[in-house]
Order: C-alpha cells, then structure tokens, then sequence
C-alpha cells in the first residue's frame, strides 16, 4: 500500500523549525534574536509556532497561517499607536507657562517680565500700604533674578487683560524665578531664595 505524503505540510514545518532554532543562535555577535530585539523576535515565535501547527495538523489550506500573520501585524500598529498617544500627552502634560506676561485667574493680578526683573501688580493695590511715602500709588511688587523684593510705588501698570492665565495649581518660570498660582496668593522665589507673596488684602516680600 502506497501512502501519500504532502511536501507542502512538510516544507513548512521545515521552515517553522529552522526559524524557532535561529532565534537561539547569535545574529550579532554575542547576541542572540531574543537578545537582540523586543517584539520583533517574540512574533516570529509566534508566527513559526502557528505554522508548525498548521504543518502538523495535515491541512492543506494555508487560511490559518495567513490569518495569523494578519492579526500580528494589526496588533503592532494598535501597540505603536497607543505608545505615540501617550507620548503626545505626555509632552503636552509637561509643558509649562515661560511667557514674558501672564495674569492670575482672578484677573487682579498680573505680571511682566523684562530686563531680569518680574513686576507683579494688582488693581486693588497693596493692601496695607507700605509706612514709605509715595507720591503715586503702591501698585505691586518688583523683585530680580537676584536679591529681595520690595514693594512698588508706580503711576503706571504691567496688567495686561489678554495676557496668558496662570491656573491655580500650575507654575510659571523664567530667568530662574519661579512663582507658584494657588487660590491663596501669588507666590514667587528668584534663584538667591528672596521672593514675595500677593494676594488681595495682604503681601509680602523679602
């Protein structure tokens, strides 16, 4: 009795042994395919097991490796998407506000930034005013990237009503000073530690 072997099957259990044992052996000096790579080699497992098993179950229709194939590749394009998804949130998490002015969101305060110095006002003026005289009006603080603030005494004012909000919780830098935007007060700190803080209806600088 004469018995019929399929060469098909056979060739591709071949192949699929030939490739789980390559993923063993060195492919770059020391290293081997597992070493030498994340996914890649753990789809090729993949892909050499799936067919192994198609070759040992005898079938001819080759739907089940083609199938397999398929749905290793959609499954690399969903992993990479997700992994760019995040890394875009991430970037846009981080970004914090650097701009030359920006205003608290109670729109009292507002600041500028120029000449390495920052100068914060408020339209309900400092509350109390200062012991010094001045001869028009005490309308915030002003503070460099080094040493103390002080209070203000001006005729003008940096308020800009378009200028960026600085939300409560977030942090604004620049020129190595820092202020902090809580629902208490403005609060700020240059690179020597001096700093001040502002709020409606008191202060402080230092």
């Amino acid at each position: 009795m004469t018995r019929r072997f399929e060469i098909g099957p056979i060739l591709v259990a071949l192949g699929a042994i030939g490739l789980l044992v390559s993923l063993f052996m060195d492919w770059y000096g020391p290293l081997t395919a597992w070493e030498a790579f994340e996914v890649v080699e753990v789809l090729l497992a993949a892909l050499a097991v799936t067919a192994l098993s198609a070759a040992c179950g005898g079938g001819d229709d080759p739907a089940s490796v083609v199938t397999a194939t398929v749905t290793t590749a959609e499954t690399v394009t969903v992993t990479t998407t997700v992994s760019e998804t995040g890394a875009s949130d991430t970037t846009e998490d981080d970004e914090a506000l650097s701009t030359p002015t920006f205003q608290m969101p109670s729109k009292n305060i507002g600041c500028r930034f120029g000449f390495q110095q920052l100068r914060c006002d408020i339209l309900s003026g400092l509350d109390p005013e200062p012991d010094e005289a001045c001869d028009f009006d005490w309308v915030g603080i002003s503070m460099g990237v080094t040493g103390p603030a002080a209070a203000n005494c001006g005729s003008d004012t940096v308020y800009e009503s378009g200028a960026p909000t600085l939300e409560y919780g977030s942090t604004w830098s620049r020129g190595g000073i820092v202020c902090e935007s809580n629902e208490s007060e403005l609060a700020c700190t240059n690179r020597e530690g001096h700093g001040f803080g502002l709020t409606r209806g008191g202060w402080s600088a230092g």
